[in-house]
């Protein structure tokens, strides 16, 4: 033990001790010396940072270990071999040259390699030694002999092949969970994550790296007859004991159970697989009511967790359900309806060119493919529902589509430097949807929902004094640093702002002011639409203000108002003294 002392410090302090206690302080090393080795490359969730190799900087680490070798590759490629620099530091690489998608580390212990971490990164070159990755891997997803499959589902995912040419579906129409309490929020995404690191005993990552998670709301059902059925339960842990350094056993500890029966109690996937490491649960269940339903009753820790589900059946005859679509009748040549739009897929089927960046709103969307970049072509088809549809139209392009420009951006690893616009246009169901599409245009489709859109997709418009229409009883003036319009007698008075909504939606008006009186001020926020028609007649109210400082209110339309020119105006009276510095609209 080292003895820092003494010092100060009410973190350490019993209930019965004065503040004014002085303490010594002792640093040990015993508990850092019995914490298992680990290793951490920063970070995980980041695969798409660099769209080309090349000279690199800010490459952290964070490990509890003497030294951390770096490398490009497995086991090659090094990037060179650094100390530990004291305690709470991490390891950094700095102009290093980044050719391959893989950065591995190892973590030394006396110089002997006790930790490791491995992430695989977008857009760059497959490293030379990356199928070692594949190591060991187990064909888990080969089909039992004299078994009927029914479903295969990739639950939070899209459609996917596996290595033995069987298709999963896309996790649509089967899974519910909390949002089913929530008629406004679009029930496929919820409590859907996925990750990029491999998975070690498979060849099929893909089906693994996505999944849905929850406690008890979460649950799966399958129309079938009745009968008894061979399921198939897929598993990884994506979090727990990443890089070593922790002994996650229980950590993550659930029941799972077809048709209200427990089959897997108390299941810990850390402690049979690891991390990020495939884990297969096969059971047998008998089911009534011509339906399965597998749920999750108890999580004694953690939440469940579930990547894939199979269910197959000696019956030959039994036909699967197909996965829902939001539209019919696709016309299209070589291209392909596609779902859960993410980083990293493939822009096109046949060329490599990926996505580096969405819009918040387009992950998870439908979306449709095209075979190549040089494909120029009209696509058709049919909502069967209400439908946004997005066209991102490459910034070079010089015909902007019909719909709003929602100033968000997609970019691509082939175009980083330009990106694309994105717009939007709103088609009712049964409402032939006819478009161009080529290299310049990416085409994807959500159904519409009452959810509100992500804050940094809803621009704010700020309207200030020198747009402001005022009366006889008001002055434009500073206060508190600010340009404002100021209150100078108790009769009624108007404050007035022309405004412009640039797309149809619900808006909000926040109103911020300086008011120095103790008692309220009582007024009233009116909005008008060109013709005079009155919308809004709001009762607002003004509360003292301390000097310097300047509070705000906000109000909102309650329904969708349509795009165009509009009138906000403030109507007060015994206003003397409050000050308005502007209003935003969003």
């Amino acid at each position: 033990l080292d003895r820092i002392g003494p010092v100060n410090y009410k973190g350490l302090l019993t209930p019965w001790e004065e503040p004014t206690d002085a303490f010594y302080m002792y640093r040990s090393y015993y508990a850092d010396k019995n914490t298992e080795p680990m290793v951490y490359i920063v970070s995980h969730t980041w695969p798409n940072r660099w769209m080309k190799p090349g000279i690199k900087d800010s490459i952290y680490v964070y490990s509890n270990c003497d030294e951390v070798e770096l490398f490009n590759d497995l086991n090659g490629s090094s990037l060179g071999r650094k100390k530990k620099n004291g305690i709470g530091t991490h390891f950094q690489w700095d102009q290093v040259n980044i050719q391959y998608n893989v950065l591995y580390a190892v973590g030394y212990v006396n110089g002997k390699a006790v930790a490791r971490d491995v992430i695989v990164l977008h857009h760059l070159p497959q490293s030379p030694n990356f199928k070692q990755l594949y190591a060991n891997a187990k064909p888990l997803t080969k089909p039992t002999a004299g078994y009927n499959y029914i479903y295969r589902i990739n639950c939070g995912g899209p459609e996917y092949k596996d290595e033995n040419g069987n298709v999963w579906k896309a996790d649509k129409g089967f899974a519910t969970s909390w949002t089913k309490d929530f008629p406004e929020l679009p029930i496929n995404f919820a409590s859907q994550r996925r990750i990029f690191s491999p998975i070690k005993g498979t060849n099929d990552w893909k089906l693994f790296q996505d999944f849905r998670y929850g406690k008890d709301k979460l649950s799966y059902e399958f129309a079938l007859p009745d009968g008894e059925y061979l399921v198939e339960l897929y598993f990884i842990e994506p979090w727990l004991g990443i890089g070593g350094g922790i002994n996650a056993t229980g950590m993550r500890l659930f029941d799972v159970a077809i048709s209200d029966k427990i089959v897997l109690n108390d299941l810990d996937i850390w402690k049979e697989a690891g991390t990020n490491a495939a884990l297969k649960k096969t059971v047998k269940a008998k089911i009534s009511a011509g339906k399965m339903v597998i749920s999750f009753p108890e999580s004694k820790s953690g939440q469940a967790i579930i990547s894939a589900i199979a269910i197959a059946s000696t019956n030959k005859g039994i036909t699967t359900k197909s996965t829902s679509s939001f539209i019919s009748g696709l016309s299209c040549e070589n291209c392909k309806e596609r779902n859960w739009l993410d980083i990293g897929q493939q822009q096109y089927s046949n060329e490599a060119i990926q996505f580096n960046s969405l819009p918040s709103n387009l992950f998870g969307a439908d979306w449709i493919q095209l075979n190549n970049k040089t494909q120029k072509q009209t696509v058709s088809f049919v909502p069967t529902t209400e439908l946004d549809i997005f066209l991102a139209v490459k910034k070079s392009a010089t015909q902007p589509p019909a719909g709003e420009l929602t100033k968000t951006e997609l970019i691509t690893d082939e175009e980083s430097n330009t990106g694309y616009n994105v717009y939007r246009k709103r088609y009712a169901k049964d409402e032939k949807v006819t478009l161009t599409i080529d290299q310049n245009v990416v085409l994807a489709f959500l159904p519409v929902n009452k959810m509100q859109p992500a804050y940094d997709l809803k621009p704010i418009t700020s309207y200030r004094t020198n747009i402001a229409i005022i009366s006889e009883a008001v002055v434009k003036d500073s206060v508190n640093g600010r340009l404002c319009t100021v209150i100078k007698s108790n009769a009624e008075t108007i404050i007035q702002w022309p405004v412009q909504t640039g797309v149809g939606d619900i808006y909000s008006i926040t109103m911020k002011y300086y008011y120095p009186k103790e008692e309220p001020l009582k007024a009233k926020l009116q909005l008008f639409d060109a013709g005079g028609n009155r919308m809004i007649d709001e009762a607002v109210q003004f509360t003292f203000t301390r000097v310097g400082k300047w509070n705000q209110f906000t109000v909102n339309t309650g329904s969708q108002i349509n795009a165009g020119n509009y009138v906000v105006k403030l109507v007060a009276e015994n206003g003397v003294e409050l000050a308005i510095s502007g209003i935003e609209i969003q």
